[in-house]
């Protein structure tokens, strides 16, 4: 039996590391779509290059025949194609652990690959004559066959954490690195998603957990809600070149892969999660500033107010100024100074009092009415 697994690496490989050869790309066409194995990708770009296996020792009757370090965008996958050179003893839990263990091990023992593996997939590739073990696919599996000229077929089983394709020794040689290539896009955009994810948790729980009362905090926390939904319409364009760009099997592989593992829920909740996590910070922002503009305006009003006493103030000794240089104001057309000059200055300062309070309560029951 032959198997090719995927291990997507925690940490971004350099292909310019010692023992990594990069492979030539093929020359492409100009046009953007030639032909279902011959089209242009704006965001979905494979880099492969060939990993020595040479020095990699066998494990449970498993050898690796070809390894490869795939980096998309900034990201990294080691893709392994391992022979079964015996009978593996054992459960299918075991043999999956075994096939796990090989690409953990290859990765430890190789000098360059410095970022550990996040998980593993595996796919079992099948001839024509050979059936799928019982168990090896769950029950939620997606199965699609690639429509061909002739009688014999190449179907995929596509499940969660193990795959088969039934029909590898009939597959043409473009449809093989058509399949693996789909393999490894829909693994590129499951773990940008599942990073989106965590990180999206580990804000809310800061959200959550925190005080909210420093302003500074949650300017902090609002910057990055931004840097996520930044990373989520980036992640949206790969998804959207796979759906406009990508032809042909490496579609159709990458398409029902997403589809077995439920990626667009999972998308939709993570996009969810992202928009509610802002409302909610960009509610906590707003109350805190409707408090703060609440401070200033009842200093400003304060303020308005104290300098209405102090006009007062101000008049009464002017009046009572003038009153004592002689300079009489009889034809005064409104009679304001007289006024003043007449009345007794305690009752005028205590009714500008009263009338302050009035005006203060009034303006707080209004406010009141409005919460």
């Amino acid at each position: 039996m032959k198997y090719f697994l995927v291990a997507p690496l925690d940490g971004f490989v350099s292909t310019g590391m010692p023992g990594v050869r990069r492979d030539a790309p093929a020359p492409r066409s100009s046009l953007a779509m030639r032909s279902r194995v011959d089209y242009q990708t704006d965001e979905l770009g494979q880099t492969w290059s060939t990993i020595s296996a040479a020095d990699i020792p066998a494990r449970e009757n498993l050898r690796v025949e070809g390894a490869w370090l795939v980096s998309i965008r900034q990201r990294s996958f080691l893709a392994l194609t391992v022979e079964s050179t015996g009978t593996i003893s054992g459960s299918l839990s075991e043999v999956e652990e075994a096939l796990s263990d090989l690409a953990l091990d290859f990765a430890a023992s190789h000098s360059g690959i410095s970022a550990a593996p996040l998980w593993v997939s595996r796919t079992l590739l099948l001839p024509s004559t050979s059936t799928v073990p019982i168990g090896w696919i769950d029950g939620e599996a997606t199965t699609i066959a690639l429509d061909r000229s002739d009688d014999d077929s190449v179907e995929l089983r596509l499940g969660w954490g193990n795959n088969a394709i039934v029909g590898w020794d009939e597959a043409v040689r473009v449809e093989e690195s058509q399949l693996l290539l789909g393999i490894l896009d829909a693994q590129y955009l499951w773990v940008d998603i599942e990073a989106l994810s965590s990180k999206s948790s580990t804000s809310i729980h800061e959200i959550v957990d925190g005080d909210g009362r420093d302003s500074g905090s949650l300017r902090r926390k609002l910057l990055l809600m931004e840097e996520l939904s930044t990373s989520l319409a980036l992640h949206n364009l790969a998804y959207d070149d796979l759906l406009m760009h990508v032809q042909g099997a490496q579609r159709a592989t990458a398409v029902a892969l997403l589809k077995a593992w439920n990626y667009d829920d999972i998308t939709a909740r993570v996009a969810r999660r992202i928009e509610d996590t802002t409302r909610v910070l960009e509610q906590k922002t707003s109350r805190r500033e409707r408090g703060y503009q609440s401070l200033v305006e009842a200093i400003l009003f304060g303020l308005a107010l104290a300098a209405f006493l102090e006009l007062v103030i101000v008049t009464i000794s002017t009046a009572y100024e003038a009153h004592s240089t002689g300079i009489e104001h009889d034809n005064s057309p409104f009679g304001i100074f007289p006024w003043f000059q007449a009345t007794d200055p305690d009752y005028v300062i205590g009714g500008t009092i009263v009338v302050i309070l009035a005006i203060a309560a009034l303006v707080a029951f209004v406010r009141l009415r409005r919460r």
